[in-house]
């Protein structure tokens, strides 16, 4: 790949001013290749740069074909258990392609905001400052099946068929391509969704503890033509579970006391954590397919 020269060096003079004032994740200047997780699901890892801290942070992203899947959420009350399981727990239980623990406070279990399964609301709490909303159609009818509602510009209705699961976020940026969070100092490892021009949904995960800004900035310059996005979760663990041994994935950060990473990366299935959670989002295949 060719290596792009400013034309003018002062344009260099210029950005090394202004870099203690900013720290934004940049892409790599990378091939973006795509592995085949199922038919119309991928996965790719991407090198993502930090302009102050001048170093790299992997990126893991799940791209989901809205046509063949859609996004699930599973609550253990739901369960005949009715009880918090592991995340192997859940991907036993729920037999989807892949699982992720992104729906619920640890510490309280229960989630974070608002959230709505299959018609029946979960956890009615509303937060007034908390723009985005990831909605799914349960029925499988709708095309796509799951996408980003900004409540900026699209009121709430639960007559909308879409919101037979519905999960409230803050959004990271609207389809203006305009950041819609402030530069708070808060950093956590994390997960976001974007929905691309084609109706895809893309789920991304950082290994590395982040602001939401620093995230948003960077989903505003990815490659891969996002036209909203928002925050799906945040905190000091992660986690991911498929079909794959690479989708195996626990990822320990920053916790809210500062501590420093400690682990992260694909571990062995004998060796995933056991913490237990409430709430888990799940790929699931559409009926029609």
């Amino acid at each position: 790949m060719k290596k792009i020269v400013p034309a003018f060096p002062g344009i260099l003079v210029f950005l090394s001013l202004m870099v203690p004032f900013f720290q934004v994740l940049t892409v790599s200047a990378q091939e973006v290749i795509w592995h085949a997780r199922g038919r119309g699901l991928l996965y790719t890892k991407l090198e993502a740069e930090s302009i102050t801290a001048e170093e790299t942070d992997t990126v893991h992203v799940y791209n989901i074909d809205t046509a063949r899947y859609r996004l699930r959420f599973f609550h253990c009350q739901d369960l005949s258990e009715g009880r918090a399981l592991s995340l192997a727990e859940w991907y036993e239980q729920t037999d989807v392609p892949l699982v992720f623990n992104v729906c619920s406070d640890v510490q309280k279990q229960v989630p974070t905001a608002y959230l709505r399964i299959s018609g029946k609301t979960i956890q009615y709490r509303f937060v007034k400052a908390w723009k985005g909303l990831l909605v799914s159609d349960s029925s499988g009818q709708s095309r796509p099946s799951t996408r980003i509602v900004d409540l900026q510009f699209t009121p709430f209705s639960p007559t909308d068929p879409y919101f037979s699961d519905a999960y409230q976020q803050p959004m990271l940026l609207d389809e203006n391509g305009e950041i819609r969070v402030n530069p708070r100092p808060y950093k956590a490892i994390r997960v976001a969704v974007g929905e691309d021009r084609d109706g895809n949904i893309l789920i991304f995960l950082t290994e590395k503890p982040h602001r939401m800004w620093d995230i948003a900035r960077w989903l505003q310059r990815c490659p891969f033509s996002l036209v909203r996005a928002m925050n799906l979760g945040g905190g000091n663990a992660i986690q991911v579970l498929g079909r794959s041994p690479v989708d195996r994935v626990y990822i320990l950060g920053q916790d809210h006391s500062g501590s420093p990473i400690e682990e992260l990366g694909a571990l062995r299935e004998e060796a995933a954590p056991r913490e237990e959670v409430c709430c888990t989002m799940g790929v699931v295949t559409l009926p029609s397919q």
